[in-house]
């Protein structure tokens, strides 16, 4: 899979005119400067276009759509950790893209030792306001009034009130939730530290998810590939794919056989090859390759693929019946 995506980079950097992986958005001068690293970026294809008030202003962001279907259809942006020039951009994507509730997960510290990883593009525990840079259309300013914050162990959870105005102070559109999960306990590069951690962040985040919404949640880390690929993976199948444990109760149950917390390869594992023997179709590989197709690097290094096998091999011991078979939970 490493491979394949290597090979669609080379191909979207040497033919950036006619290739269906090119990325020559995020290359142009004027955008270069509003990407946080110089090998994360989002396919031409798949990224998310800011909405301007005259076309002489960059629609550029480093986001990505994702439309998952190897279940039932989910939609996410995926994005960058925003900077100090892109917070703006940032909150102005979320608000263009989202009709009537903004979730968004952040996986990342602000800071890991002395390396910025996330601009502090909000205030934790009170209001704030957010100005129009770069001729963003839906409003000259966003108002945030913050309504609660919750903390445990794990993650912030801060919910405000968002109200876009006009130049003259009045308002434009209607008023917006905003839920913002704060989990900074995962290092870069790196699996999280719990698989329970992981599922109970996206159960909290379903349990508040408005009835039926189709606004998409937005989850970033500092790249916005690797913490977030992998959140996204797990998120996806816990609401989306839990049906595909009840095709096969006898493939599925040899996950039960399976060490938590495994090093084995998933294209080894019980897991791919009771999946192979029923189907031969891995839900979770599918998962992965879908994301890779619409943002490059997503669930970037081994170790992360594997936490998402494991995570899944948890939550299905989790749900296993007093007869030893699988309950859905959605």
């Amino acid at each position: 899979m490493s491979a394949l995506q290597n090979q669609r980079l080379r191909e979207g950097y040497k033919h950036q005119n006619s290739s269906e992986w090119s990325f020559k958005a995020s290359l142009k001068d004027g955008n270069r400067i509003r990407n946080r690293f110089t090998d994360a970026f989002p396919f031409d294809k798949t990224r998310v276009l800011l909405k301007t008030i005259d076309p002489s202003y960059s629609d550029y962001i480093n986001a990505d759509y994702l439309n998952l279907r190897t279940g039932n259809h989910a939609e996410y942006i995926a994005t960058q950790g925003p900077t100090k020039r892109t917070y703006e951009h940032f909150w102005f994507m979320c608000h263009q893209n989202c009709q009537d509730q903004i979730i968004i997960v952040m996986l990342t510290p602000l800071k890991e030792g002395t390396r910025e990883q996330c601009y502090s593009y909000w205030c934790q525990e009170s209001d704030f306001t957010v100005g129009n840079r770069d001729g963003l259309a839906g409003g000259d300013k966003l108002i945030f009034n913050l309504k609660s914050v919750e903390k445990n162990e794990d993650y912030q959870l801060s919910e405000w009130e968002m109200t876009a105005q006009d130049a003259d102070g009045k308002a434009v559109g209607k008023k917006k939730q905003v839920l913002h999960f704060y989990f900074d306990k995962w290092q870069d590069f790196q699996a999280a530290d719990s698989t329970d951690q992981i599922i109970d962040l996206s159960k909290k985040v379903h349990e508040l998810r408005l009835p039926d919404s189709k606004d998409p949640i937005i989850v970033h880390c500092a790249a916005g590939v690797g913490r977030t690929g992998t959140f996204i993976t797990i998120d996806y199948f816990l609401h989306h794919c839990q049906k595909l444990l009840l095709e096969d109760q006898t493939a599925s149950s040899k996950l039960a056989a399976v060490p938590l917390e495994s090093t084995t390869p998933p294209s080894t594992s019980i897991l791919s090859n009771a999946e192979k023997q029923a189907t031969s179709f891995d839900p979770l590989f599918s998962i992965v390759q879908e994301l890779r197709s619409q943002r490059p690097l997503m669930v970037q290094r081994f170790q992360q693929f594997v936490f998402t096998y494991d995570t899944i091999r948890k939550f299905y011991l989790d749900n296993i019946n007093e007869k030893g078979r699988f309950e859905c939970t959605n």
